[in-house]
């Protein structure tokens, strides 16, 4: 700081694990000081009409530029005293909170808002990163629901690979919906006696669905089949409590639905044609083949991330710590930027008022940052939390096998050596679970659908180590 530290009385106290409340005041007459010195260099800048530059009257600039000053002083005073607090207790912030300005004099021991005379109160809370003790993580037990490879789940990946490359064909002669057929509507909808608009402020809004895929909720899918063309239908359906339009959550909403045209999709065959179409092979059993050895890592890399989530859960289970709002709400729009939602490249996507959706997403959030803030814990308390290049390296070398390509791919994939900071996070954190996974035990059950469960038969629980 270049700033006298008489310029501010700054205090810090606990407000909770995650939280302190700061306060800073700076006295008027240092305020005033620095607001004539800006005033001061605004008037040698600007052009006001029937002034030549730099020569206008200050009282002039201060009536078109005080405010703009005004402003720009009260966040440099802010920020100021906030930096030397946070630097000067050590805090680890993440973020503030409920930031208040305000001007208060004293006369007769008396305090009261006085803008033009009255010293600067600045209040705000401080959002800190946790830094709780984890304990108890080592021989953690722990249920998992696994998938098998199995025929059946290789026949689902050929049958999606078909139907990405199918046509869609207007249908003949059938004007009512079947199973299987990809229907357009139209609809209104009508939530406590009131129609619903679309962001455009349509009534009469348009969608289209597969029937029999579940896109739609059951209700209205289950409605739409056996619709007639151009007849419409009343259906009445009742949405959950997370549902995502919080209009309708929780309630139940009247849909009268048009169905307005059909289609179904033509599978090409699986042949040598369907391979050379693909890309990826020229003949049908070399395509197979691959599809195979992809869906069989895929199914490998699902249950590696299965296990690694059953095994968090219970850490967490175990190791109660609470975490800070605007840490929940960062993760909440990183995950909105991954699902597309919001566009990362938008800086509007960075000021956009999460409330529509925070308990939609709010679990998993907090699932997702008190994982990272255990895990760098324990990297900590057990000393393995250094990454040298060695370390990065031999993870590239390891996801890359796993994928099935170069490491160097991986490395130009991820943008390293750009991304350092990002990888040695991921290296930390993989190092972290191998060492949680070397002493846990682990009792699999094969998901329903699997290829043992076709004749009926109940699961194998089977116990692993690690």
């Amino acid at each position: 700081m270049t700033h006298e530290e008489s310029e501010y009385q700054v205090s810090i106290e606990p407000l909770s694990e995650t939280a302190k409340n700061f306060r800073a005041e700076v006295k008027r007459e240092i305020y005033n000081k620095r607001f004539d010195k800006q005033l001061r260099q605004m008037a040698q800048s600007v052009e006001l009409k029937g002034f030549r530059k730099g020569k206008a009257p200050l009282p002039f600039v201060k009536q078109m530029y005080g405010d703009r000053i005004h402003n720009t002083l009260l966040d440099t005073f802010f920020r100021e005293a906030l930096d030397r607090a946070v630097t000067t207790n050590s805090i680890e912030m993440v973020g503030i909170e409920h930031v208040h300005a305000d001007f208060f004099s004293v006369e007769g021991g008396e305090k009261k808002e006085d803008k033009e005379k009255g010293d600067v109160h600045f209040h705000a809370h401080i959002a800190i990163l946790p830094r709780p003790k984890i304990d108890d993580y080592r021989g953690l037990s722990y249920d998992v629901e696994v998938e098998s490879v199995s025929e059946e789940g290789f026949d689902k990946v050929m049958h999606g690979l078909r139907d990405s490359l199918g046509k869609v064909e207007p249908v003949e002669g059938r004007t009512k919906v079947q199973t299987g057929d990809l229907v357009v509507v139209s609809y209104t909808m009508e939530v406590d006696g009131e129609l619903l608009r679309d962001k455009d402020g349509n009534e009469r809004q348009r969608d289209s669905c597969t029937v029999g895929e579940n896109r739609w909720l059951p209700e209205l899918e289950a409605g739409v089949l056996d619709a007639e063309i151009g007849v419409e239908k009343e259906i009445r359906v009742s949405h959950p409590e997370e549902y995502a339009d919080n209009r309708r959550a929780g309630k139940e909403a009247i849909y009268r639905l048009t169905a307005e045209k059909i289609f179904q999709k033509i599978l090409p065959e699986l042949d040598d044609e369907l391979a050379k179409q693909t890309g990826i092979a020229e003949t049908v059993d070399e395509l197979k083949t691959k599809i195979r050895a992809n869906y069989e890592k895929n199914v490998a890399r699902e249950n590696r991330t299965r296990h690694r989530t059953a095994l968090i859960k219970v850490l967490l289970e175990k190791n109660a710590f609470d975490v800070p709002k605007i840490m929940l709400d960062e993760e909440i729009r990183q995950m909105l930027f991954e699902q597309q939602i919001l566009d990362p490249k938008d800086e509007r996507s960075y000021s956009i008022p999460l409330d529509s959706v925070r308990d939609r997403f709010a679990d998993e959030a907090t699932f997702r940052v008190r994982r990272g803030i255990a895990l760098r814990q324990i990297a900590e308390q057990e000393k393995m939390d250094e990454v040298e290049d060695k370390d990065c390296e031999g993870w590239f070398s390891e996801e890359a096998e796993r994928e099935g390509i170069t490491p160097q791919e991986l490395k130009t994939r991820l943008r390293y050596p750009q991304s350092r900071d990002d990888i040695e996070m991921v290296v930390r954190f993989d190092r972290v679970m191998k060492f949680l996974q070397e002493t846990a035990k682990s009792s699999e059950k094969v998901s329903t659908g699997d290829a043992e469960k076709k004749d009926g038969a109940p699961s194998k629980a089977k116990k692993k180590k690690g």
